[in-house]
């Protein structure tokens, strides 16, 4: 079936990063989406618990989009091919406006919202949790879709078919038409020469992701066989003169965030060139942050720099160590950078034959929005 033929809805009960993702992915890969939510502005502005600025900025992406439609309040709701809508630590505040959409879908796909990447026994405690919060709504769907972790062996996903969400770019590069463009199109070649090795640009939060940026960060200014940048503009400065005795090396870590002004810190690699430079580099070094995903992982296969790190299986997308990414193992960093600068071109040009294969399979606009719909249930 055509995807232009194909109607999703999604019945928000809240609104978050992987919300807008969804409906974006779904959206540009050619499905057609409607979206109702049980939050409006003023209320999520209102309510209890204040939201951050990201849960607000998402909202009004959402609900802006002239590209998904919004069911509003008063519309009936419309008949879709396939509902899906998130399970979260809230049950939803009107079931019988949710019972009333499923009685207008031809499918029913859930998915769980709670972060369920670490222990056995946070994930029992969040099933058991969700199916006390949503009863009788959890019989409908025939697909669980989860934020991470097993889906063997649990109770909530006992209940319908289930996978992994995984994860794909920043929203900015779904938003943006000229960040899209830069970040989806293919201007590299897998044989080609590359001016970097390793490449890191980012914040250094949390804790754990410090540690690792910092220990990684000390080895390689004391290796010998490497030359390090550590801003932007010696990397710019010598693009064309790179000392064919060492690899180059671009780590840059960053001080802060966005400040409340909107001020980018200095320390920071613009959007607009962050697919360039990547483009650029044989090896993307990807810690994980507040999550163990990350979407620097997603954006370096797509300018097919190479990812090195340490929780394949989480993506969804058949990553496997040496065959399209270096994985680390029992947490070594430094070993697996190692492996990365000891690596022969002809080596790094096959794993970088291997992301080409990987990023046409599942990380254009089309395939990861089809990807994403197979688990949602629709079917070619």
């Amino acid at each position: 079936m055509q995807t232009s033929l194909v109607h999703f809805g999604f019945y928000s009960i809240g609104v978050d990063r992987l919300s807008y993702l969804i409906c974006k992915t779904l959206v540009l890969s050619g499905f057609k989406v409607s979206i109702k939510s049980e939050l409006n502005l003023n209320g999520l502005l209102t309510q209890p618990e204040s939201p951050g600025v990201a849960e607000i900025k998402y909202y009004s992406w959402l609900f802006s989009d002239l590209d998904i439609e919004v069911v509003g309040d008063r519309h009936s709701f419309p008949v879709v091919d396939i509902l899906f809508y998130d399970i979260r630590h809230t049950p939803p505040q009107c079931p019988d406006h949710l019972r009333q959409w499923i009685n207008h879908s031809k499918q029913i796909a859930a998915w769980s919202t709670c972060l369920q990447e670490y222990g056995w026994f946070r994930n029992l405690h969040s099933d058991i949790a969700g199916i006390a919060k949503y009863k009788l709504l959890l019989t409908y769907p025939s697909r669980i879709i989860v934020r991470g972790g097993s889906t063997r062996s649990r109770p909530m996903l006992g209940l319908a078919k289930a996978s992994k969400i995984g994860y794909f770019v920043n929203p900015y590069f779904l938003k943006d038409v000229d960040l899209r463009y830069k970040m989806f199109t293919q201007n590299w070649r897998p044989e080609f020469s590359r001016f970097l090795r390793l490449l890191f640009a980012g914040n250094l939060m949390p804790l754990q992701r410090k540690r690792i940026i910092e220990t990684v960060g000390q080895y390689l200014r004391q290796a010998s066989q490497v030359q390090v940048l550590t801003n932007l503009q010696d990397f710019l400065k010598r693009q064309n003169t790179q000392n064919s005795n060492q690899a180059s090396i671009l780590w840059m870590e960053r001080s802060g965030d966005v400040d409340l002004s909107g001020q980018i810190n200095t320390d920071t690699i613009p959007p607009s060139q962050w697919a360039d430079i990547l483009s650029q580099a044989d090896f993307s070094f990807c810690p994980p942050g507040y999550e163990r995903k990350t979407h620097r992982v997603i954006e370096s296969l797509l300018q097919g720099a190479i990812p090195i790190l340490d929780c394949p299986e989480e993506y969804d997308i058949e990553l496997q160590d040496g065959v399209n990414c270096l994985v680390v193992r029992h947490n070594d960093w430094i070993g697996a950078v190692q492996r990365a600068l000891a690596m022969s071109i002809e080596d790094v040009t096959s794993l970088r034959f291997g992301v080409e294969a990987c990023r046409n399979r599942y990380l254009t606009l089309e395939s990861a929005g089809r990807h994403l719909a197979e688990k949602l249930g629709w079917k070619d």
